[in-house]
């Protein structure tokens, strides 16, 4: 088997790449962690998560309080209407007046 300039330059490639990869495997030993980017990014998470169900509570508390506004509206309206429909009765079943 010859040894060819070709394969000379393939194998000092090749090992200049794999010398390259430990190095910087080593050198992400050795360096700190990215603490700040890594937790703010988990603490903003965890704070739009609060404020999200803060919001969903204030908008069911609201939601709630219109509906028993309608309610109530609609309840009086109805019981208007109900006064009115007894009466209605109550002289449909009088008996009639003689003149």
């Amino acid at each position: 088997m010859e040894v060819t300039p070709e394969v000379l330059a393939t194998a000092a490639i090749g090992t200049l790449v794999i010398i390259g990869a430990i190095g910087k495997y080593l050198q992400s030993l050795r360096a700190p962690p990215p603490i700040v980017e890594k937790s703010s990014a988990v603490l903003a998470g965890i704070g739009l998560g609060y404020v999200e169900r803060e919001q969903m509570e204030r908008v069911i508390h609201e939601l709630k309080r219109i509906a028993d506004g309608i309610a109530d509206k609609n309840s009086a309206g109805i019981q208007h209407k109900l006064e009115d429909m007894a009466d209605m009765i109550d002289k449909m079943q009088s008996p009639p007046r003689r003149r």
